[in-house]
Order: structure tokens, then C-alpha cells, then sequence
């Protein structure tokens, strides 16, 4: 799973952002153009508990959105890998 972050203050530093989930694990940040930030931690259980305490939580005067990434139109998930976030096509 990937953690999708929102409503961050613009000042917002990668560091800032693994201090904030450092707690749950080591963390894997991606900025993303939309102001937007995808967080992976170690293991989903982690991540769900990242999620519930950090939803709605003040941080630099700011209110975060803490959720699941959501699969995009095309029912695949986000990646930061180079696959462009289109899955493997089968060999047949």
C-alpha cells in the first residue's frame, strides 16, 4: 500500500516528512507534482497505523489528509519505479 499525504505546508522538506513517519518505519517519500506527497513504510500494518494517527493531525499549521492511495482510472496503482506506473504485460 501507499500513503497518500495532502494539504502539507509549501515549506514541507523530504526530512520533515521522514521525521513525521519516522516512528512507523523506514520511509520512502515521492513529492509528486500536484503538491502532493506518496509515503511507503515497511509493512502495510505500519502504514494502517500511520494512517488512523496522522489523518486529520496538525503539522506546521496545517491539517493533514492522510489516506490510501486510491488505484488511478486505469485500476493501477501509483509506482515510483520505472515501469511509469503500467504493469508488466504478460508473455504469451
Amino acid at each position: 500500500m501507499t500513503i497518500r499525504v495532502s494539504n502539507l505546508p509549501l515549506q514541507s522538506t523530504e526530512q520533515d516528512l521522514v521525521n513525521l513517519f519516522a516512528e512507523y518505519g523506514d520511509v520512502q517519500i515521492r513529492f509528486l507534482s500536484d503538491g502532493q506527497v506518496e509515503v511507503n513504510l515497511e509493512n502495510q500494518e505500519t502504514e494502517e497505523i500511520a494512517i488512523a494517527r496522522l489523518n486529520g493531525q496538525e503539522f506546521n499549521g496545517n491539517i493533514l489528509s492522510v489516506s490510501a492511495a486510491e488505484e488511478d482510472s486505469r485500476g493501477l496503482k501509483p509506482t515510483s519505479h520505472g515501469t511509469g506506473g503500467q504493469k508488466p504485460k504478460a508473455n504469451n
